[in-house]
Parts: C-alpha cells; sequence; structure tokens
C-alpha cells in the first residue's frame, strides 16, 4: 500500500510518538511519501518558531520528513489538483490531496477537518492526534 503524509501526520510520528502512525508505516512495507507543500510547512514551522526548544523540535521534524519519499512536481498533478479544489479542498490541502491522488496513495493525516474534507476523492487514513 502507497501512503502519502500530510503534514499534521508527520508531527504526530515525530513530536507525539504517535504508535498508530508507526504501525501503519511498518505495515505498508516500504517508506511513505510528503509532497512539496509538506516540506514547504516544515520549514515555515522551523522559521516562526518561538523558541529555542520549539525550534529544535521543529527541526526534528523537518529531517524526519525528509527521510520520507518525495514527490516530484509533475505536470500531471495539476489535473489532480483542480479535481480537489472542484471536491472542496482549498489551499495547502488541496495541492496535499492532488499528490496522494496522482500517486494513487492513501492520504494519511491526523487533520480531522482534512479528512473529512478529503474523503471520498480518495482514501484517507485518520489518525487520531
Amino acid at each position: 500500500m502507497t501512503l502519502l503524509f500530510d503534514t499534521s501526520a508527520v508531527v504526530s510520528l515525530t513530536e507525539r510518538a504517535s504508535r498508530p502512525v508507526a504501525d501503519l508505516i511498518r505495515g505498508a512495507g516500504d517508506r511513505p511519501f510528503v509532497s512539496f507543500v509538506t516540506i514547504a510547512e516544515l520549514h515555515v514551522g522551523v522559521e516562526l518558531s518561538p523558541n529555542p526548544s520549539t525550534r529544535a523540535a521543529r527541526e526534528r521534524t523537518l529531517r524526519r520528513a525528509r527521510t520520507f519519499r518525495q514527490l516530484p512536481v509533475e505536470e500531471a498533478i495539476l489535473e489532480h489538483y483542480a479535481k480537489a479544489r472542484q471536491a472542496g479542498l482549498r489551499g495547502n490541502d488541496a495541492w496535499i490531496a492532488a499528490a496522494a491522488d496522482q500517486i494513487d496513495a492513501a492520504l494519511v493525516t491526523a487533520d480531522a477537518l482534512f479528512a473529512q474534507r478529503a474523503e471520498g476523492l480518495l482514501e484517507v487514513r485518520f489518525i487520531p492526534g
């Protein structure tokens, strides 16, 4: 099974040591994917850190995300992005859903609202934070 993790799922795995997320990765067989959006969001989090301890935690999360397979940006994602927008997803959520749809991956998220909105568009694995 191919998995694409959104930002909340990477944070859940790294900063909250989520057992369900770790088990999901082990069961998948291959390293999960992340989209360029997740890497960008994690970079922003590092830069906006209010203190050194928060910055260190966010840097660990970014390093962990970089161990995932990074989905390259290709022309095909634009069709999937349009489909995600038509389904009501906006902003970075639409890009992340498009990336998962592009490679026919299950979207892994700890964001309940994102999971609800993406349901029906693609396979969603909701991992409570």
